[in-house]
Protein backbone atom coordinates (compact mmCIF):
# COMPACT_ATOMS: atom_id res chain seq x y z
CA UNK A 1 0.00 0.00 0.00
CA UNK A 2 1.77 3.38 -1.17
CA UNK A 3 1.35 6.55 1.44
CA UNK A 4 -1.84 8.53 1.68
CA UNK A 5 -3.55 5.17 0.02
CA UNK A 6 -6.76 3.61 2.41
CA UNK A 7 -6.44 -0.27 2.62
CA UNK A 8 -9.82 -1.92 1.40
CA UNK A 9 -11.69 -2.62 3.60
CA UNK A 10 -15.21 -3.12 2.76
CA UNK A 11 -18.28 -2.59 5.19
CA UNK A 12 -19.82 -5.91 4.49
CA UNK A 13 -24.24 -6.42 4.54
CA UNK A 14 -25.46 -8.50 7.51
CA UNK A 15 -25.96 -11.36 4.45
CA UNK A 16 -23.15 -11.41 2.23
CA UNK A 17 -22.40 -14.17 -0.64
CA UNK A 18 -19.78 -14.78 -1.50
CA UNK A 19 -17.39 -14.75 1.92
CA UNK A 20 -15.17 -12.10 1.49
CA UNK A 21 -11.34 -12.80 2.00
CA UNK A 22 -11.01 -11.34 5.59
CA UNK A 23 -14.20 -12.77 6.73
CA UNK A 24 -12.78 -16.69 5.60
CA UNK A 25 -9.09 -16.05 6.92
CA UNK A 26 -11.13 -15.11 10.31
CA UNK A 27 -12.63 -18.91 9.95
CA UNK A 28 -9.23 -20.75 8.81
CA UNK A 29 -7.68 -18.51 12.14
CA UNK A 30 -9.89 -20.18 14.37
CA UNK A 31 -9.61 -23.40 12.58
CA UNK A 32 -7.48 -25.06 15.26
CA UNK A 33 -9.35 -23.78 18.14
CA UNK A 34 -12.74 -25.00 17.15
CA UNK A 35 -11.44 -28.43 15.68
CA UNK A 36 -10.07 -28.88 19.72
CA UNK A 37 -13.71 -27.31 21.05
CA UNK A 38 -15.45 -29.70 19.03
CA UNK A 39 -13.88 -32.86 19.41
CA UNK A 40 -13.82 -32.80 23.36
CA UNK A 41 -17.85 -31.64 23.46
CA UNK A 42 -18.03 -34.69 20.91
CA UNK A 43 -16.27 -37.09 22.89
CA UNK A 44 -18.47 -35.65 26.45
CA UNK A 45 -21.61 -35.74 24.29
CA UNK A 46 -20.77 -39.42 23.18
CA UNK A 47 -19.50 -40.96 26.78
CA UNK A 48 -23.16 -40.97 28.84
CA UNK A 49 -24.73 -42.90 25.58
CA UNK A 50 -21.87 -46.04 25.76
CA UNK A 51 -23.75 -48.66 26.67
CA UNK A 52 -27.30 -47.18 25.96
CA UNK A 53 -26.79 -47.34 22.21
CA UNK A 54 -25.60 -49.73 19.60
CA UNK A 55 -21.85 -49.40 19.52
CA UNK A 56 -21.81 -49.43 15.64
CA UNK A 57 -23.90 -46.04 15.91
CA UNK A 58 -21.40 -44.39 18.26
CA UNK A 59 -18.48 -45.61 15.58
CA UNK A 60 -20.27 -44.37 12.48
CA UNK A 61 -21.23 -40.66 14.66
CA UNK A 62 -17.86 -40.73 15.54
CA UNK A 63 -16.17 -41.58 12.33
CA UNK A 64 -17.87 -38.87 10.12
CA UNK A 65 -17.22 -36.07 13.09
CA UNK A 66 -12.99 -37.09 12.32
CA UNK A 67 -13.86 -36.81 8.99
CA UNK A 68 -15.38 -33.75 8.76
CA UNK A 69 -12.69 -31.92 11.18
CA UNK A 70 -9.59 -33.52 9.01
CA UNK A 71 -11.58 -31.85 6.31
CA UNK A 72 -11.74 -28.40 7.56
CA UNK A 73 -7.94 -29.19 8.67
CA UNK A 74 -6.88 -30.11 5.18
CA UNK A 75 -8.83 -27.01 3.92
CA UNK A 76 -7.48 -24.70 5.90
CA UNK A 77 -3.97 -25.71 5.38
CA UNK A 78 -4.95 -25.09 1.03
CA UNK A 79 -5.82 -21.76 2.11
CA UNK A 80 -3.23 -20.34 4.35
CA UNK A 81 -1.15 -21.96 0.81
CA UNK A 82 -2.27 -20.19 -1.78
CA UNK A 83 -1.52 -16.51 -2.55
CA UNK A 84 -4.51 -14.03 -2.16
CA UNK A 85 -4.54 -13.39 -5.70
CA UNK A 86 -5.51 -16.70 -6.73
CA UNK A 87 -8.00 -17.58 -4.55
CA UNK A 88 -11.48 -17.92 -6.00
CA UNK A 89 -13.50 -16.82 -2.98
CA UNK A 90 -16.76 -17.99 -3.95
CA UNK A 91 -15.21 -21.86 -4.25
CA UNK A 92 -14.10 -21.15 -1.14
CA UNK A 93 -16.97 -19.73 0.70
CA UNK A 94 -19.09 -22.88 -0.59
CA UNK A 95 -16.21 -25.05 0.67
CA UNK A 96 -16.30 -23.64 3.96
CA UNK A 97 -20.39 -23.57 4.34
CA UNK A 98 -20.64 -27.19 3.37
CA UNK A 99 -18.28 -28.59 6.00
CA UNK A 100 -19.73 -26.29 8.45
CA UNK A 101 -23.23 -27.71 7.38
CA UNK A 102 -22.02 -31.41 8.00
CA UNK A 103 -20.41 -30.50 11.02
CA UNK A 104 -23.94 -28.68 12.04
CA UNK A 105 -25.98 -32.00 10.89
CA UNK A 106 -23.89 -34.12 12.26
CA UNK A 107 -24.63 -32.55 15.78
CA UNK A 108 -28.10 -31.92 15.09
CA UNK A 109 -29.08 -34.83 13.22
CA UNK A 110 -26.21 -37.48 15.57
CA UNK A 111 -29.50 -36.34 18.41
CA UNK A 112 -31.64 -39.08 16.83
CA UNK A 113 -29.24 -41.27 16.61
CA UNK A 114 -27.68 -40.79 20.49
CA UNK A 115 -31.60 -41.19 21.68
CA UNK A 116 -31.79 -42.21 25.68
CA UNK A 117 -35.35 -40.88 26.65
CA UNK A 118 -35.37 -43.15 29.78
CA UNK A 119 -31.73 -41.46 30.82
CA UNK A 120 -31.64 -38.23 32.25
CA UNK A 121 -28.17 -37.66 32.55
CA UNK A 122 -27.35 -38.86 28.91
CA UNK A 123 -30.04 -36.46 27.40
CA UNK A 124 -28.90 -33.30 30.01
CA UNK A 125 -25.39 -34.19 28.28
CA UNK A 126 -26.78 -34.43 24.86
CA UNK A 127 -28.92 -31.15 25.01
CA UNK A 128 -26.18 -29.17 27.27
CA UNK A 129 -23.28 -29.96 24.63
CA UNK A 130 -25.16 -28.95 21.85
CA UNK A 131 -26.72 -25.43 23.01
CA UNK A 132 -23.08 -25.06 24.05
CA UNK A 133 -21.66 -25.72 20.75
CA UNK A 134 -24.34 -23.00 19.38
CA UNK A 135 -23.67 -20.17 21.80
CA UNK A 136 -19.99 -20.86 21.18
CA UNK A 137 -20.31 -20.38 17.34
CA UNK A 138 -22.34 -17.40 18.29
CA UNK A 139 -18.94 -15.84 18.31
CA UNK A 140 -16.36 -17.36 15.62
CA UNK A 141 -19.34 -17.73 13.27
CA UNK A 142 -21.24 -14.01 13.36
CA UNK A 143 -19.04 -12.69 11.23
CA UNK A 144 -20.81 -14.53 8.88
CA UNK A 145 -23.93 -14.71 9.98
CA UNK A 146 -25.05 -16.80 7.20
CA UNK A 147 -23.21 -19.85 8.27
CA UNK A 148 -23.73 -18.64 11.41
CA UNK A 149 -27.73 -19.11 10.29
CA UNK A 150 -27.76 -22.45 8.80
CA UNK A 151 -25.54 -23.71 11.73
CA UNK A 152 -27.86 -22.85 14.53
CA UNK A 153 -30.80 -24.34 12.25
CA UNK A 154 -29.38 -27.58 11.53
CA UNK A 155 -27.75 -28.14 15.31
CA UNK A 156 -30.77 -26.62 17.56
CA UNK A 157 -33.94 -27.74 14.61
CA UNK A 158 -33.72 -31.71 14.85
CA UNK A 159 -33.09 -31.57 18.70
CA UNK A 160 -36.32 -29.46 19.20
CA UNK A 161 -37.74 -31.89 16.67
CA UNK A 162 -36.73 -34.90 18.51
CA UNK A 163 -38.07 -33.64 21.86
CA UNK A 164 -41.02 -32.84 20.44
CA UNK A 165 -41.42 -36.05 18.80
CA UNK A 166 -40.70 -37.89 22.23
CA UNK A 167 -42.98 -35.84 24.39
CA UNK A 168 -43.75 -35.05 27.86
CA UNK A 169 -40.89 -33.88 29.74
CA UNK A 170 -39.14 -33.82 26.57
CA UNK A 171 -41.30 -31.09 24.94
CA UNK A 172 -40.12 -28.80 27.24
CA UNK A 173 -37.01 -29.35 26.55
CA UNK A 174 -37.74 -28.68 22.96
CA UNK A 175 -39.20 -25.25 23.80
CA UNK A 176 -35.49 -24.70 25.46
CA UNK A 177 -34.01 -25.60 22.32
CA UNK A 178 -35.87 -23.44 20.55
CA UNK A 179 -35.27 -20.63 22.72
CA UNK A 180 -31.53 -21.10 22.89
CA UNK A 181 -31.75 -20.95 18.53
CA UNK A 182 -33.26 -17.55 18.70
CA UNK A 183 -31.41 -16.79 21.38
CA UNK A 184 -28.38 -17.42 19.22
CA UNK A 185 -29.41 -15.97 15.86
CA UNK A 186 -29.94 -12.92 17.69
CA UNK A 187 -27.08 -12.49 19.48
CA UNK A 188 -25.69 -13.56 16.17
CA UNK A 189 -27.22 -11.00 14.56
CA UNK A 190 -26.38 -8.10 16.83
CA UNK A 191 -22.84 -9.17 16.40
CA UNK A 192 -22.47 -8.87 12.89
CA UNK A 193 -23.99 -5.72 12.62
CA UNK A 194 -21.24 -4.45 15.15
CA UNK A 195 -18.46 -6.10 13.53
CA UNK A 196 -19.85 -4.30 10.35
CA UNK A 197 -19.97 -0.85 12.01
CA UNK A 198 -16.27 -1.98 13.06
CA UNK A 199 -15.31 -2.91 9.43
CA UNK A 200 -17.10 0.77 8.66
CA UNK A 201 -15.50 2.22 11.30
CA UNK A 202 -11.89 1.45 10.02
CA UNK A 203 -12.96 2.26 6.32
CA UNK A 204 -13.61 5.91 7.82
CA UNK A 205 -10.44 5.86 9.64
CA UNK A 206 -8.52 4.13 7.06
CA UNK A 207 -9.89 7.30 5.06
CA UNK A 208 -9.18 9.63 7.25
CA UNK A 209 -5.42 8.59 7.74
CA UNK A 210 -5.09 8.62 4.15
CA UNK A 211 -6.30 11.91 3.51
CA UNK A 212 -4.18 13.19 6.57
CA UNK A 213 -1.14 11.74 5.11
CA UNK A 214 -2.33 13.60 1.78
CA UNK A 215 -2.47 16.36 3.43
CA UNK A 216 1.10 16.36 5.40
CA UNK A 217 2.67 15.32 2.04
CA UNK A 218 1.07 18.13 0.07
CA UNK A 219 2.02 20.65 3.60
CA UNK A 220 5.73 19.40 3.52
CA UNK A 221 5.65 19.70 -0.57
CA UNK A 222 4.46 23.12 -0.43
CA UNK A 223 6.10 24.12 2.41
CA UNK A 224 9.78 22.77 0.62
CA UNK A 225 8.44 24.88 -2.41
CA UNK A 226 7.68 28.00 -0.01
CA UNK A 227 11.52 27.68 1.21
CA UNK A 228 12.69 27.49 -2.06
CA UNK A 229 10.66 30.49 -3.33
CA UNK A 230 11.87 32.45 -0.21
CA UNK A 231 15.61 31.40 -0.66
CA UNK A 232 15.42 32.01 -4.28
CA UNK A 233 13.52 35.88 -3.65
CA UNK A 234 16.12 36.53 -1.12
CA UNK A 235 18.60 35.27 -3.40
CA UNK A 236 17.20 37.92 -5.91
CA UNK A 237 16.27 40.84 -3.44
CA UNK A 238 19.76 40.24 -2.77
CA UNK A 239 21.32 40.54 -6.04
CA UNK A 240 19.06 43.14 -7.05
CA UNK A 241 19.45 45.59 -4.37
CA UNK A 242 23.34 45.20 -4.94
CA UNK A 243 22.84 45.56 -8.66
CA UNK A 244 20.52 49.11 -8.46
CA UNK A 245 22.60 50.41 -5.75
CA UNK A 246 26.30 49.93 -7.39
CA UNK A 247 25.48 52.42 -10.25
CA UNK A 248 24.13 55.12 -7.70
CA UNK A 249 26.97 54.84 -5.46
CA UNK A 250 29.38 55.30 -8.25
CA UNK A 251 27.61 58.42 -9.53
CA UNK A 252 26.78 59.88 -6.10
CA UNK A 253 30.90 59.37 -5.30
CA UNK A 254 31.55 60.88 -8.65
CA UNK A 255 29.60 64.14 -8.08
CA UNK A 256 30.37 64.43 -4.73
CA UNK A 257 34.23 64.18 -5.62
CA UNK A 258 34.30 66.91 -8.38
CA UNK A 259 36.48 69.75 -7.40
CA UNK A 260 33.92 72.32 -6.78
CA UNK A 261 36.36 74.90 -6.26
CA UNK A 262 37.47 74.42 -9.68
CA UNK A 263 34.89 73.59 -11.78
CA UNK A 264 33.12 76.90 -11.17
CA UNK A 265 29.62 77.72 -9.94
CA UNK A 266 27.69 76.01 -12.72
CA UNK A 267 29.16 72.83 -12.72
CA UNK A 268 29.20 72.59 -9.15
CA UNK A 269 25.89 73.37 -8.89
CA UNK A 270 24.75 70.64 -11.64
CA UNK A 271 27.09 68.18 -9.53
CA UNK A 272 24.98 69.03 -6.70
CA UNK A 273 21.50 68.84 -7.96
CA UNK A 274 23.04 65.33 -9.32
CA UNK A 275 23.73 63.95 -6.03
CA UNK A 276 20.71 65.53 -4.85
CA UNK A 277 18.85 62.95 -7.76
CA UNK A 278 21.09 60.04 -6.93
CA UNK A 279 19.85 60.45 -3.02
CA UNK A 280 16.43 60.53 -4.19
CA UNK A 281 16.90 57.36 -6.31
CA UNK A 282 18.60 56.13 -3.69
CA UNK A 283 15.32 56.91 -1.55
CA UNK A 284 13.24 55.06 -3.99
CA UNK A 285 15.47 51.99 -4.21
CA UNK A 286 15.52 51.62 -0.95
CA UNK A 287 12.38 51.90 -0.15
CA UNK A 288 10.99 49.35 -2.66
CA UNK A 289 13.92 46.81 -1.38
CA UNK A 290 12.80 47.31 1.89
CA UNK A 291 9.49 46.41 1.18
CA UNK A 292 10.18 43.42 -1.06
CA UNK A 293 12.46 42.13 1.98
CA UNK A 294 9.24 42.36 4.45
CA UNK A 295 7.07 41.24 2.00
CA UNK A 296 9.00 38.22 1.52
CA UNK A 297 9.50 37.64 5.00
CA UNK A 298 13.47 37.44 5.01
CA UNK A 299 13.54 40.23 7.76
CA UNK A 300 13.99 38.69 11.25
CA UNK A 301 13.80 40.62 14.23
CA UNK A 302 16.66 40.51 17.09
CA UNK A 303 14.45 40.96 20.27
CA UNK A 304 16.66 42.15 23.04
CA UNK A 305 15.76 45.24 26.03
CA UNK A 306 15.88 48.64 25.15
CA UNK A 307 16.04 51.66 26.61
CA UNK A 308 13.47 53.45 24.73
CA UNK A 309 14.15 57.08 26.33
CA UNK A 310 17.35 57.14 24.56
CA UNK A 311 16.82 55.73 21.02
CA UNK A 312 13.65 58.71 21.04
CA UNK A 313 15.75 61.30 22.33
CA UNK A 314 18.36 60.23 19.51
CA UNK A 315 15.41 60.55 17.32
CA UNK A 316 14.06 63.90 18.21
CA UNK A 317 17.69 65.56 17.74
CA UNK A 318 17.70 64.23 14.82
CA UNK A 319 14.75 65.85 13.09
CA UNK A 320 15.09 68.90 15.38
CA UNK A 321 17.13 70.44 12.63
CA UNK A 322 14.45 70.00 9.47
CA UNK A 323 11.73 70.71 12.27
CA UNK A 324 13.25 74.11 12.78
CA UNK A 325 14.23 75.10 8.89
CA UNK A 326 10.23 74.75 9.17
CA UNK A 327 9.38 76.86 11.55
CA UNK A 328 7.91 73.96 13.87
CA UNK A 329 8.43 72.88 17.18
CA UNK A 330 9.58 69.71 17.98
CA UNK A 331 8.43 68.39 21.37
CA UNK A 332 9.70 65.26 23.15
CA UNK A 333 7.71 64.10 26.27
CA UNK A 334 8.57 60.69 28.41
CA UNK A 335 5.52 60.53 30.80
CA UNK A 336 7.41 57.96 33.26
CA UNK A 337 8.54 56.44 37.29
CA UNK A 338 11.60 56.28 38.24
CA UNK A 339 13.01 53.24 36.49
CA UNK A 340 12.57 54.92 33.16
CA UNK A 341 11.34 53.72 29.81
CA UNK A 342 12.31 50.26 29.26
CA UNK A 343 11.06 47.52 26.16
CA UNK A 344 12.15 44.57 23.87
CA UNK A 345 12.09 44.97 21.11
CA UNK A 346 14.76 45.30 18.28
CA UNK A 347 16.26 48.55 18.69
CA UNK A 348 17.25 48.80 14.18
CA UNK A 349 14.04 47.79 13.13
CA UNK A 350 11.67 49.74 15.84
CA UNK A 351 13.92 53.49 15.24
CA UNK A 352 12.97 52.63 11.14
CA UNK A 353 9.62 52.99 12.33
CA UNK A 354 9.64 56.09 15.03
CA UNK A 355 11.77 58.07 11.89
CA UNK A 356 9.84 57.16 9.10
CA UNK A 357 6.50 58.68 11.67
CA UNK A 358 8.29 61.67 12.89
CA UNK A 359 9.55 62.34 9.31
CA UNK A 360 6.29 62.13 7.79
CA UNK A 361 4.40 64.52 10.26
CA UNK A 362 7.47 66.85 9.74
CA UNK A 363 6.71 66.79 6.42
CA UNK A 364 3.27 67.04 6.48
CA UNK A 365 3.26 69.81 9.22
CA UNK A 366 3.40 73.53 7.74
CA UNK A 367 2.74 75.22 10.85
CA UNK A 368 2.53 73.88 14.60
CA UNK A 369 4.26 71.08 16.28
CA UNK A 370 5.30 67.64 16.22
CA UNK A 371 5.07 66.17 19.59
CA UNK A 372 7.08 62.58 20.22
CA UNK A 373 5.45 61.04 22.96
CA UNK A 374 5.75 57.68 25.53
CA UNK A 375 4.08 57.25 28.35
CA UNK A 376 4.68 53.97 30.26
CA UNK A 377 2.98 51.79 32.82
CA UNK A 378 3.60 48.65 34.49
CA UNK A 379 2.34 46.50 31.62
CA UNK A 380 3.01 48.19 28.03
CA UNK A 381 4.60 51.51 26.80
CA UNK A 382 2.66 53.29 24.39
CA UNK A 383 4.67 55.84 22.09
CA UNK A 384 2.51 58.63 19.96
CA UNK A 385 3.57 60.76 17.31
CA UNK A 386 0.99 63.59 17.27
CA UNK A 387 1.43 66.31 14.77
CA UNK A 388 -0.22 69.57 13.71
CA UNK A 389 -0.68 68.65 9.92
CA UNK A 390 -3.22 68.64 6.98
CA UNK A 391 -4.38 65.43 8.58
CA UNK A 392 -6.19 62.81 6.59
CA UNK A 393 -9.77 61.85 5.67
CA UNK A 394 -11.04 58.86 7.16
CA UNK A 395 -11.91 57.36 3.42
CA UNK A 396 -7.80 57.04 3.46
CA UNK A 397 -6.89 56.48 6.43
CA UNK A 398 -6.09 52.79 5.37
CA UNK A 399 -4.52 54.03 1.68
CA UNK A 400 -2.13 55.88 3.44
CA UNK A 401 -0.51 52.12 4.23
CA UNK A 402 -0.15 51.49 0.56
CA UNK A 403 2.88 51.80 -1.40
CA UNK A 404 2.90 55.23 -3.50
CA UNK A 405 0.18 55.93 -1.83
CA UNK A 406 0.19 60.09 -0.84
CA UNK A 407 -2.44 62.54 0.46
CA UNK A 408 -2.73 65.85 -0.65
CA UNK A 409 0.12 65.38 -3.40
CA UNK A 410 -1.82 64.80 -7.15
CA UNK A 411 1.76 66.34 -8.73
CA UNK A 412 3.83 63.72 -6.99
CA UNK A 413 5.90 66.31 -5.46
CA UNK A 414 9.40 64.93 -4.75
CA UNK A 415 9.87 67.27 -1.38
CA UNK A 416 6.49 64.88 -0.09
CA UNK A 417 8.18 61.72 -0.38
CA UNK A 418 7.51 59.17 -2.15
CA UNK A 419 4.75 56.89 -0.40
CA UNK A 420 6.58 54.14 1.08
CA UNK A 421 7.33 55.42 4.77
CA UNK A 422 3.74 54.48 5.71
CA UNK A 423 4.03 51.17 3.94
CA UNK A 424 6.97 49.96 5.55
CA UNK A 425 5.91 51.15 8.81
CA UNK A 426 3.07 49.47 8.89
CA UNK A 427 4.97 46.18 7.82
CA UNK A 428 7.56 46.39 10.67
CA UNK A 429 4.38 47.03 13.39
CA UNK A 430 3.16 43.45 11.81
CA UNK A 431 6.78 42.10 11.88
CA UNK A 432 7.21 43.37 15.76
CA UNK A 433 3.67 43.80 17.42
CA UNK A 434 3.68 47.31 17.42
CA UNK A 435 -0.27 47.69 17.48
CA UNK A 436 0.16 50.44 15.15
CA UNK A 437 -3.31 52.33 15.47
CA UNK A 438 -4.23 55.73 13.72
CA UNK A 439 -6.40 58.86 14.22
CA UNK A 440 -6.57 62.05 12.46
CA UNK A 441 -8.97 64.73 12.01
CA UNK A 442 -8.51 66.69 8.36
CA UNK A 443 -7.09 70.30 9.10
CA UNK A 444 -6.16 69.49 12.56
CA UNK A 445 -3.55 66.60 12.39
CA UNK A 446 -3.11 62.92 13.11
CA UNK A 447 -2.16 60.81 15.77
CA UNK A 448 -0.03 57.41 15.00
CA UNK A 449 0.05 55.04 18.16
CA UNK A 450 2.77 52.15 19.17
CA UNK A 451 1.93 49.78 21.80
CA UNK A 452 5.60 48.16 23.34
CA UNK A 453 5.32 45.79 26.54
CA UNK A 454 7.32 47.08 29.17
CA UNK A 455 10.44 45.42 30.16
CA UNK A 456 12.56 45.77 33.43
CA UNK A 457 15.75 48.55 33.21
CA UNK A 458 18.31 47.58 31.11
CA UNK A 459 21.59 48.66 29.55
CA UNK A 460 21.32 47.75 25.84
CA UNK A 461 23.07 49.81 23.47
CA UNK A 462 21.01 51.75 20.80
CA UNK A 463 21.31 51.17 17.17
CA UNK A 464 21.97 54.74 15.50
CA UNK A 465 23.31 55.93 12.10
CA UNK A 466 26.11 58.09 12.88
CA UNK A 467 25.22 61.75 12.35
CA UNK A 468 27.51 63.71 9.78
CA UNK A 469 30.34 65.26 11.81
CA UNK A 470 31.88 68.71 10.93
CA UNK A 471 33.85 69.10 8.07
CA UNK A 472 37.76 68.36 9.98
CA UNK A 473 40.13 67.60 6.72
CA UNK A 474 43.04 67.94 9.06
CA UNK A 475 41.63 64.66 11.07
CA UNK A 476 42.09 62.82 7.27
CA UNK A 477 44.87 64.60 5.95
CA UNK A 478 47.83 62.11 5.37
CA UNK A 479 45.89 59.26 6.83
CA UNK A 480 45.83 55.93 4.75
CA UNK A 481 42.77 54.26 3.47
CA UNK A 482 42.51 51.04 1.92
CA UNK A 483 39.19 50.68 -0.58
CA UNK A 484 38.28 47.24 -1.31
CA UNK A 485 35.62 47.50 -4.51
CA UNK A 486 35.40 45.07 -6.78
CA UNK A 487 33.29 47.29 -9.42
CA UNK A 488 35.80 49.93 -10.89
CA UNK A 489 33.25 52.89 -11.22
CA UNK A 490 32.78 52.88 -7.41
CA UNK A 491 35.91 52.10 -6.67
CA UNK A 492 37.42 55.08 -8.56
CA UNK A 493 34.86 57.74 -7.59
CA UNK A 494 35.76 56.43 -3.93
CA UNK A 495 39.39 56.64 -4.50
CA UNK A 496 38.61 60.64 -5.87
CA UNK A 497 36.71 61.60 -2.95
CA UNK A 498 38.81 60.10 -0.38
CA UNK A 499 41.51 61.69 -2.35
CA UNK A 500 40.00 65.09 -2.08
CA UNK A 501 39.63 64.88 1.90
CA UNK A 502 43.17 64.65 1.55
CA UNK A 503 43.80 60.29 2.41
CA UNK A 504 46.26 58.35 0.75
CA UNK A 505 43.95 55.32 -0.81
CA UNK A 506 45.45 52.38 -2.28
CA UNK A 507 42.48 49.98 -4.38
CA UNK A 508 41.79 46.24 -3.73
CA UNK A 509 39.18 44.35 -5.42
CA UNK A 510 39.10 40.91 -3.29
CA UNK A 511 40.71 39.38 0.07
CA UNK A 512 43.84 38.39 -2.03
CA UNK A 513 44.64 41.98 -3.69
CA UNK A 514 43.95 43.79 -0.04
CA UNK A 515 46.59 41.33 1.38
CA UNK A 516 49.12 41.94 -1.31
CA UNK A 517 48.46 45.76 -0.72
CA UNK A 518 50.01 45.85 2.70
CA UNK A 519 53.38 46.76 2.78
CA UNK A 520 55.73 47.39 5.30
CA UNK A 521 56.05 51.24 4.39
CA UNK A 522 52.65 51.22 3.71
CA UNK A 523 49.53 49.91 6.47
CA UNK A 524 46.39 51.09 6.30
CA UNK A 525 44.38 52.96 8.96
CA UNK A 526 41.20 52.47 7.16
CA UNK A 527 39.29 50.20 5.44
CA UNK A 528 36.33 50.87 3.54
CA UNK A 529 34.91 47.48 1.48
CA UNK A 530 31.95 46.39 -0.07
CA UNK A 531 30.36 43.54 1.77
CA UNK A 532 30.05 41.68 -1.79
CA UNK A 533 33.12 41.06 -3.35
CA UNK A 534 34.13 39.41 -6.62
CA UNK A 535 35.29 35.41 -6.47
CA UNK A 536 32.85 35.10 -3.60
CA UNK A 537 35.19 37.27 -1.39
CA UNK A 538 33.26 38.43 2.28
CA UNK A 539 33.94 42.28 3.13
CA UNK A 540 33.43 41.17 6.82
CA UNK A 541 35.96 38.41 6.51
CA UNK A 542 38.39 40.66 4.17
CA UNK A 543 38.43 43.40 6.99
CA UNK A 544 39.19 40.69 9.66
CA UNK A 545 41.76 38.98 7.60
CA UNK A 546 43.39 42.97 7.31
CA UNK A 547 42.97 43.86 10.72
CA UNK A 548 44.91 40.37 11.82
CA UNK A 549 48.07 41.29 9.09
CA UNK A 550 47.73 44.37 10.44
CA UNK A 551 48.03 43.28 14.06
CA UNK A 552 45.95 45.78 15.88
CA UNK A 553 42.99 47.50 16.00
CA UNK A 554 42.01 48.52 12.25
CA UNK A 555 38.35 50.42 12.10
CA UNK A 556 36.48 49.42 8.94
CA UNK A 557 33.40 50.56 7.16
CA UNK A 558 31.03 47.80 5.34
CA UNK A 559 29.42 49.11 2.29
CA UNK A 560 26.44 47.34 1.00
CA UNK A 561 23.38 47.31 -0.59
CA UNK A 562 21.73 44.66 1.07
CA UNK A 563 21.12 46.66 4.97
CA UNK A 564 18.86 43.34 5.99
CA UNK A 565 20.62 40.62 4.93
CA UNK A 566 22.62 38.18 7.34
CA UNK A 567 26.02 39.23 5.69
CA UNK A 568 25.09 43.38 6.96
CA UNK A 569 24.18 41.76 10.49
CA UNK A 570 27.16 39.58 10.91
CA UNK A 571 29.47 42.55 9.94
CA UNK A 572 27.77 44.30 12.73
CA UNK A 573 28.28 41.85 14.75
CA UNK A 574 32.14 42.14 14.58
CA UNK A 575 31.92 45.26 15.78
CA UNK A 576 32.25 47.59 11.99
CA UNK A 577 30.08 50.04 11.15
CA UNK A 578 27.72 49.04 7.81
CA UNK A 579 26.48 51.89 5.26
CA UNK A 580 24.22 51.45 2.79
CA UNK A 581 24.31 52.00 -0.89
CA UNK A 582 23.83 55.05 -2.54
CA UNK A 583 27.10 56.22 -0.23
CA UNK A 584 26.69 59.11 1.69
CA UNK A 585 29.37 61.44 1.76
CA UNK A 586 28.96 62.79 5.05
CA UNK A 587 27.91 59.39 6.78
CA UNK A 588 31.53 58.36 5.66
CA UNK A 589 32.84 61.03 7.42
CA UNK A 590 31.77 61.23 10.09
CA UNK A 591 32.55 57.38 10.51
CA UNK A 592 36.05 58.40 9.61
CA UNK A 593 36.50 61.49 12.16
CA UNK A 594 35.35 59.44 14.72
CA UNK A 595 37.55 56.14 14.30
CA UNK A 596 40.62 58.80 13.89
CA UNK A 597 39.23 61.17 16.57
CA UNK A 598 39.29 58.14 19.23
CA UNK A 599 42.68 56.84 18.00
CA UNK A 600 45.17 59.64 16.95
Amino acid sequence: MSAGTAPEVRALPVMNWPLSSEQLDAMVRATWLTVFMGSLYALLVALPFVGLVPDRVLVVWTALFVAVRVARLVAARRWQATPPAGRDLRMWSWSMALNAAAQAALWGFGSWWLMAPQQPAAEAALHLGLSIVTLTNVQTLARTYPLLFFYTLLVMGPLALRDLWLGGLHTMLGGMAVLVGTYALVSGLQHARAHNETLRQRQRNAELIAALQQEVEARTAAQARAEQAHAEKAHFLAAAGHDLRQPLNAIGLLAQALPQEQAGPPLALAAQRIYGCVEQMGDIVDGLMELSHLDAGTVQPQLAPLDLAGLLQSLAAQHDEAARRKGLRLELQLHTDASGLHTVSDARLLRRVLDNLVSNAVRYTEAGSVVLRAVATQEAVRVEVVDTGVGIAAAELERVFEPFYQTGNPGRDQRHGHGLGLAIVQRLGRLLGLGLRVSSVPGQGSCFTLHLPAARPASPQVASAPAPAPDAADVLHGRRVLVVEDDPASAEALTLLLGRWGCQVRQAQCMTTALAALRPEWQPEFVVADLRLAEGDDGCLTALQLRAAVGGHLPAVLVTGELGHARAEAARAEGFTVLGKPLRPAQLRACMNDAFARRP
